[in-house]
């Protein structure tokens, strides 16, 4: 049986990521699971994954790009399981700018709450961290706001993408490609209910004008949202590299 594999899962926010993170923090275990909101807490946990990753399999979600996974960690993406999720750009941003109207600790900006959409915007670019929601699923995995390196990015570099609504699908074919038939606390699955979800009646409606102040900030995470769901919601890659472990 070929050794079980390394977990990799790019958490762009408000894309069911919470609930991801719970199916695998109660399948491997809080030392061998680790969930980061960023990449700047990364180095901080590096000891705790790096001895994780050398005695076998760990799984490793967060914010943050493969790239930083790279950097900051002993874990190589070229050897692990990589996945993301996508969603809608408008709900995932309508879902974003209600958890933070809902919830003061959804947000280091104080004055992004409360604020009409268009105010949103305006704090956000006021800030200099537009980057929050200019095409923040591109950005994430590709390090810019553009469809075609993102799109590039996942062919090279990921195994599965999918569309939230496919997330249990999802955790199947991870599942099944780590290759590892026990897990200390059974097989992942996700919870009943989804975490960290924020109610339909909680969002803001958009009026026109606020609907063309975000459609440039959309527009890429569009195409490739539209990408995979013309794919049926979920791209299964052959990336190169893919399945490979070190040796030393």
């Amino acid at each position: 049986m070929s050794r079980s594999r390394s977990i990799i899962f790019t958490h762009v926010p408000r894309t069911a990521g919470s609930s991801i993170h719970y199916a695998f923090l109660q399948a491997i275990g809080s030392d061998r699971a680790h969930v980061l909101a960023s990449p700047y807490l990364l180095p901080k946990a590096r000891a705790d994954i790096d001895s994780a990753y050398g005695d076998g399999q760990v799984y490793l979600g967060g914010h943050f790009a493969l790239a930083d996974v790279a950097r900051l960690t002993g874990v190589d993406p070229v050897e692990t399981v990589n996945f993301c999720t996508v969603r809608d750009p408008l709900e995932r941003f309508l879902s974003h700018h209600a958890l933070i109207q809902s919830s003061a600790e959804a947000t280091d900006i104080p004055s992004l709450r409360p604020t009409s959409i268009a105010e949103f915007v305006t704090v956000l670019e006021t800030k200099g961290r537009l980057e929050m929601i200019n095409n923040p699923h591109c950005v994430t995995l590709c390090g810019a706001p553009d469809f075609n390196s993102a799109r590039e990015a996942i062919i090279d570099n990921y195994d599965f993408v999918a569309a939230s609504s496919r997330a249990d699908d999802l955790l199947g074919l991870v599942v099944t490609k780590a290759g590892n038939e026990t897990w200390p606390g059974g097989s992942p699955k996700l919870p009943d209910l989804p975490h960290n979800a924020v109610a339909e009646d909680q969002r803001a409606t958009p009026t026109d004008p606020e609907l063309a102040l975000l459609a440039p900030l959309l527009a890429e995470d569009r195409k490739l949202i539209d990408w995979v769901r013309q794919e049926g919601g979920l791209i299964v890659t052959q990336r190169i590299g893919s399945g490979r472990r070190r040796t030393g």
